[in-house]
Parts: C-alpha cells; structure tokens; sequence
C-alpha cells in the first residue's frame, strides 16, 4: 500500500533530484508504468511542470520523435 504522505516525498524527492523547476518534460512512458505515472504525470502536477507524452507505440516506430520533442 502507497500512502499519500509516500507520493508527496516521492515528488519532493524528484524535484530535489532532478532540479526541474521552471523546465518541461517529455516522456514516451506509458501511464500505467510506475515512472510514467509518478515520475512524469503526478509530477507534472505537483511541481507545475509542462509535461509531453508521447504515444510509446509511436515512440517505439520511431525514436526520433522523443529527441524531437525535448529540442
């Protein structure tokens, strides 16, 4: 069982981490997988992040497109 006060140090964790404050993210993760929905879409929400998913079938047809969304 994940608790509430666990997803809030989580993502205290990750801005701690990653230092992403005023920056955008892109992800291919789908929102079912553990980084896809807590490190890219709670965190999108917690930290007020831009946030861009990516279709991982189209991801997966084509890589490109991933390194074309983060320029």
């Amino acid at each position: 069982i994940i608790s509430h006060q666990q997803i809030i140090q989580n993502q205290k964790n990750q801005i701690q981490a990653f230092n992403h404050i005023n920056s955008a993210q892109v992800s291919w993760l789908p929102h079912f997988h553990d980084f896809g929905l807590f490190g890219m879409i709670i965190q999108s929400f917690y930290s007020n992040l831009e946030t861009i998913i990516l279709n991982p079938l189209h991801f997966i047809s084509n890589p490109l497109l991933w390194l074309q969304a983060i320029t």
